[in-house]
């Protein structure tokens, strides 16, 4: 199971859009990585401010507390030396309780390997001391630029790193830390397009209107690919599957004739699926245009 709050950062990545994100640029020439613009990590500093940006409109909607977190801010640490991880996030006592450390998260491009190993090494002493609970360490790149080894790491003790979602569009992976050293998953390859696998698919937002259609489809998906539905459209209406077609158009024609006007969930059902996936709200969208048509025609 995700852990709550790196389950947050992946969808705040997700949220991130990639003109902002990509301001300072996404890669780093091969003669820059040892010139220290990469040693402050200037062009990962776009990132890191729409990253911030995103998980802030996430705090505004009390998402930290609903996946019960608490109340949690972004802050400085009092006992930091020169040099510390890039967000640091602390829990807000309650009832008389003093403020807690929680997490320290840090970015840096694959295309800036010293900074991704300064990163790390950082990442295990503050863990350590003065003491964060959870690191998390997202490396931002394209998949190609993974070592043939998988993702950079410190000691399997320390936190294991598995490839899990990519920022929408702007090329960057999180390095979710797993339980218990489990093994790299690894993508298809299917050019430069990041893919998501159906395990580490995030939960929709509890004020989203197919909400609960939605934890249906993350709890099921695992039978219907086992069931051999891999590549296929399925219409899911509450916590029911109303059919599985072998086309989108098939599925879409299904919604326009049962549910013209309700909330629904139409998704292709994939092991690994591309990040940016058009989930939910296609189907709003076909009506609508469908709608038209016919009062046009009219």
């Amino acid at each position: 199971m995700t852990d709550p709050f790196v389950a947050l950062v992946i969808e705040a990545l997700n949220l991130m859009h990639p003109r902002f994100a990509g301001s300072h640029g996404l890669s780093y020439a091969p003669e820059e990585a040892a010139e220290p613009p990469a040693a402050r990590k200037a062009r990962e500093r776009g990132f890191v401010l729409e990253f911030y940006a995103e998980f802030r409109r996430l705090w505004d909607r009390a998402e930290p507390v609903r996946r019960g977190l608490g109340h949690i801010v972004t802050q400085g640490e009092p006992l930091a030396g020169s040099r510390a991880p890039d967000l640091l996030f602390w829990k807000l006592g309650e009832h008389g309780a003093a403020d807690s450390r929680l997490a320290a998260v840090s970015f840096a491009l694959l295309s800036n390997p010293s900074a991704v190993s300064a990163d790390l090494a950082l990442l295990a002493k503050w863990r350590d001391a003065p003491g964060y609970p959870r690191c998390v360490s997202v490396l931002l790149g394209k998949l190609a630029e993974l070592p043939d080894g998988g993702a950079p790491r410190r000691r399997r003790d320390e936190c294991v790193l598995r490839r899990g979602e990519v920022a929408g569009g702007a090329g960057g992976t999180a390095m979710n830390p797993t339980e218990h050293g489990a093994a790299v998953r690894t993508p298809p390859l299917t050019g430069e397009r990041p893919m998501i696998h159906y395990t580490e698919l995030p939960a929709c937002s509890p004020d989203s209107p197919i909400a609960t259609e939605s934890a249906f489809y993350r709890r099921e998906v695992s039978r219907l690919l086992a069931e051999g539905h891999e590549g296929r459209w399925v219409l899911i209406k509450g916590e029911q599957v109303i059919g599985i077609w072998n086309t989108r158009a098939e599925a879409f024609a299904a919604v326009d004739e049962r549910y013209p006007d309700d909330h629904v969930l139409v998704r292709q059902l994939l092991e690994w699926e591309p990040l940016l996936h058009l989930s939910t709200w296609w189907h709003r969208a076909h009506a609508h245009s469908a709608d038209s048509q016919r009062r046009a025609a009219g």
